[in-house]
């Protein structure tokens, strides 16, 4: 969508309760102890523009439809840095491109902070296909509090 602006949640601090409750609706399941509120506090981390974490935002007008974060760490594999994660879009608002706009958006950024791979998981096995198709490649199998997750990485040199 041409008229979608990526915007950093630096810029827009009052939706982090946006981003905080979308992160809680699809990954809270995953994490034992999870609430909204510590989704928020996680998310006020993410205010920054030029280091990790942050989380970017696609910005129809003034509505938000949807995010994705560049972190240090995803919870998983401490020694592999950075990681795409909360990768979301409105369900409306699905299959127009705002995802992969996303990625090769938060793909820019790692590069312009100087690293030269980045990861991700998905609990969603029927992702990996997609991932893929993208240039992402999967690097092996894990769980996060016992749930499976696929590992991914793509160069970005």
């Amino acid at each position: 969508m041409a008229n979608i602006r990526i915007n950093d949640l630096a810029e827009f601090p009052e939706l982090i309760c946006v981003c905080a409750q979308w992160s809680f609706d699809a990954w809270g399941k995953y994490t034992p102890g999870a609430t909204v509120q510590k989704s928020r506090e996680k998310f006020r981390e993410h205010c920054n523009k030029d280091s990790l974490p942050t989380t970017i935002l696609p910005m129809l007008g003034e509505k938000v439809a949807g995010m994705a974060s560049l972190r240090t760490s995803d919870g998983l594999k401490e020694d592999l840095t950075p990681w795409l994660g909360g990768l979301y879009v409105e369900k409306k608002m699905r299959r127009q491109g705002i995802g992969k706009r996303l990625i090769k958006q938060i793909e820019g950024k790692a590069i312009e902070l100087g690293f030269g791979e980045l990861h991700l998981l998905t609990y969603d096995q029927s992702l990996s296909a997609w991932y893929s198709s993208l240039g992402w490649r999967r690097i092996g199998m894990d769980s996060v509090h016992g749930h499976p997750v696929t590992v991914m990485k793509i160069s970005l040199t």
